[in-house]
């Protein structure tokens, strides 16, 4: 649901609210007992579910969803693969990596349990550019080249020594259209689209007109061009999913530069296809909490008809 940035500080405001409210009347129950003053048993109860609830997702939100790494699944269907092709590919955006730790471990490890024939990187890979953080990029990388083959792109988040640490690993650089092949003789075309610039700038070679078109673009800002452009999938990250959801509602936290039109999961526009994964981590200016939107491995079959 697109939600605007005053609709999000609204609800916003009344959910603090409601936490105060949960709070003062818990403590005046608590007083009037202290006190041995009479209090409504209906009442007592209500507040105390209440506590438990308001707590309950402080706790989710801080210790819980931030770590619970989720493996979502789809399949999206071509004419542009021979029948019965299924490429699967695994996204993995917004790592944001602080250390490497359980989150990093996690992801890997469900990045290997779905077999991919091909892993993208959508950007964000750092917290601090620090040294050893550096070293663990590395590492993760090294590991996911293991399981297949692996394609980078850089984040609004990422330098040059980034990119450079994946490079070390095996990981490659998309700076171009590239072809792969897939299952059955199938192709596809590799592009990459600058996280802040439009998608009109897009060059579509002549050979890969036919080909099935995958385009890496941190942001999704740029999906209604890419669509004009023909591309078929274009994945991208950059919005966390918002990092805190409500149902139907959607993204929360008021940041209209980060969580537009595209928060999270798949988009449709005619032909065209874009996935927004909600990404591993969270970026250090923001709060490192996640509710009702866990870390995420996409996995994406592409599965010719």
């Amino acid at each position: 649901m697109d939600t605007s940035a005053t609709a999000r500080m609204v609800v916003l405001v009344l959910i603090f609210g409601l936490v105060w409210i949960i709070a003062w009347e818990n403590l005046r129950t608590l007083c009037l007992v202290i006190f041995r003053r009479k209090v409504n048993r209906a009442a007592r109860l209500f507040w105390l579910v209440m506590a438990f609830v308001a707590a309950f997702c402080i706790v989710d939100a801080f210790y819980i969803e931030p770590g619970w790494v989720q493996l979502t699944n789809h399949t999206i269907q071509t004419e542009k693969l021979p029948k019965g092709t299924r490429f699967r590919i695994v996204q993995i955006s917004d790592i944001h990596m602080d250390r490497y730790d359980g989150r990093e471990q996690t992801m890997i490890r469900l990045t290997a349990k779905s077999r991919p024939d091909i892993i993208f990187l959508t950007g964000d890979y750092l917290n601090f550019n620090k040294s050893k953080n550096y070293k663990a990029l590395t590492l993760i990388g090294e590991k996911l080249v293991k399981i297949a083959p692996t394609y980078a792109v850089a984040g609004n988040w990422d330098n040059s020594l980034s990119i450079e640490a994946l490079e070390k690993a095996g990981v490659r650089s998309v700076r171009r259209w590239d072809i792969i092949p897939t299952p059955k003789d199938g192709r596809i075309a590799l592009g990459y689209l600058w996280w802040s610039m439009p998608a009109d700038v897009v060059y579509i070679p002549p050979d890969i007109k036919g080909l099935y078109k995958v385009l890496l673009c941190h942001r999704p800002d740029s999906f209604d061009s890419a669509a004009n452009k023909g591309i078929d999938l274009m994945l991208s990250g950059h919005t966390h999913g918002g990092q805190v959801r409500l149902p139907v509602f959607g993204a929360l936290l008021p940041l209209p530069d980060m969580i537009g039109k595209y928060q999270a999961g798949l988009y449709k526009n005619g032909k065209s296809v874009l996935y927004v994964n909600r990404g591993i981590g969270t970026e250090a200016l923001a709060p490192a909490v996640r509710f009702y939107c866990r870390p995420e491995v996409a996995v994406i079959d592409i599965v010719g008809k």
